[in-house]
């Protein structure tokens, strides 16, 4: 079976390709590979962190992850925007992720620009998942 935090990416990933602004297909998951002009709006979903618990009695963990959007062309942040606002929605809606864990929380944004072949811009959306794991098995919820 999987980790609990493999379930809560699939659960953010399953949320992400039934968006309205992208289509599935333009959803990639820890991509390395530079994104094409072509490609974009695109978004990527990364795993970022996950610290050591902070309470040693219950194994209550914190998953850190982001979703980067890639957008092109003379506004590309502008363009962005209603792809962070679905993302927000859909991911909020849910707090849980359908149960994966105890409670999703948005946690900050970060905006970039980029000089390429034409205008790019980067916004990356970190958001933190908690969730308790059986101290001696990964894929089961204490």
């Amino acid at each position: 079976m999987a980790s609990i935090r493999e379930q809560i990416i699939l659960a953010v990933l399953a949320k992400l390709q039934a968006l309205q602004t992208l289509p599935a297909t333009s959803i990639f998951r820890s991509r390395q590979t530079a994104i094409t002009r072509e490609e974009s709006p695109c978004a990527v979903l990364r795993k970022l962190v996950e610290p050591a618990p902070e309470n040693r009695n219950v194994d209550e963990r914190r998953l850190e992850f982001a979703v980067e959007i890639y957008t092109r062309g003379d506004d590309a942040e502008a363009a962005a925007d209603p792809i962070e606002v679905e993302i927000h929605a859909v991911l909020m809606a849910d707090r849980t992720l359908g149960g994966s864990c105890t409670l999703l929380l948005a946690v900050d944004t970060i905006f970039e620009g980029a000089d390429a072949d034409q205008p790019a811009h980067r916004t990356e959306m970190h958001f933190s998942a908690l969730y308790r794991v059986d101290s001696n098995d990964l894929s089961k919820p204490a």
